[in-house]
């Protein structure tokens, strides 16, 4: 038993309750990695600890009996260098695909601008009192002024001013 117990951290007591009542238990912990080692296929706990029952200890379990600390430190190396590197393979590829994705919305967006006396149409903000086969936009109007590029002063075919400027994002060309 004391061969056995080589290797193994000091014991520690955890309290359950079962039944109503209060038992205490002994688990001895054993460190271990994550693909080698002591405990193959497994990650790597934050711990680093892992419970090992007593029967385990007195029956001699195969990852009791395999258990070779050298062997476990240098599995935990490995697995903490594959980690960064699994990480730096990560970022590279997260920045590949903004780049693929910057490309395609650069491909795929088309300039809008507007001129003073162009035909617009505008979005309908409120959609109350209207059904579902109403169109969203209402107009057309005439970009009577630029405030700033995106946003236009409008107003009605008869020269009565809309209000508040609107931005790009609501405006869309009228065609005659």
């Amino acid at each position: 038993m004391v061969e056995l117990t080589r290797g193994l951290e000091w014991p520690e007591v955890r309290h359950s309750e079962v039944g109503g009542e209060l038992r205490r238990q002994r688990v001895w912990r054993i460190p271990w990695s994550g693909h080698g080692g002591a405990a193959p296929g497994v990650l790597i706990p934050r711990t680093g600890s892992e419970a090992v029952f007593p029967s385990d200890i007195a029956f001699g379990a195969p990852r009791i009996q395999n258990y070779d600390e050298n062997k476990v430190e240098a599995t935990r190396c490995t697995d903490i260098d594959s980690a960064e590197e699994h990480r730096l393979t990560a970022s590279i590829q997260h920045v590949r695909y903004e780049q693929q994705l910057r490309r395609y919305h650069d491909r795929n967006v088309h300039e809008r601008d507007f001129n003073v006396g162009d035909l617009v149409l505008r979005r309908i903000q409120s959609t109350i009192g209207t059904h579902k086969l109403s169109s969203p936009w209402e107009g057309p109007f005439v970009v009577s002024g630029i405030v700033v590029s995106g946003t236009y002063h409008l107003q009605r075919p008869d020269s009565t001013n809309v209000g508040n400027p609107c931005n790009m994002e609501h405006l869309r060309r009228f065609y005659l």
